[in-house]
C-alpha cells in the first residue's frame, strides 16, 4: 500500500496582532543596520481580505557604511600584544 501524502500549505493561521507587526518591522530594521545599512527604511502595509489579513514589509536598505582602514594607537603599550594578534578577517572584509 502507498504512503498518503498531505499536502500542507504555508503555516497555520494566525491572530493578526498590530503589536507584532511593528515588532516585526524593528527586528527588519536592526537586522539591516547589524549588516552595515544604518539608513534602511522599513514600512509594512496590512490588506485586510474579510477575515484574512495579510502583512507586507517594504524595505529600502540604501549605502552600507564601509570602513576603509583600521589604524590602532595605543598610550598603554603593555595592550599592543593583547589586541594586535586578534584576526579581524573574521568579523571584517574590506569594502
Amino acid at each position: 500500500m502507498a504512503p498518503q501524502l498531505v499536502a500542507t500549505d504555508g503555516e497555520e493561521p494566525v491572530i493578526y496582532n498590530p503589536a507584532l507587526t511593528l515588532s516585526s518591522v524593528s527586528q527588519i530594521k536592526q537586522f539591516f543596520e547589524n549588516k552595515g545599512y544604518y539608513n534602511a527604511a522599513v514600512k509594512d502595509t496590512v490588506h485586510f481580505h474579510g477575515k484574512n489579513a495579510r502583512v507586507q514589509y517594504s524595505i529600502i536598505a540604501g549605502d552600507p557604511y564601509r570602513v576603509r582602514s583600521i589604524e590602532y594607537f595605543f598610550e598603554d603599550t603593555g595592550l599592543v600584544s593583547l589586541i594586535l594578534p586578534i584576526p579581524l578577517t573574521h568579523c571584517w572584509v574590506k569594502g
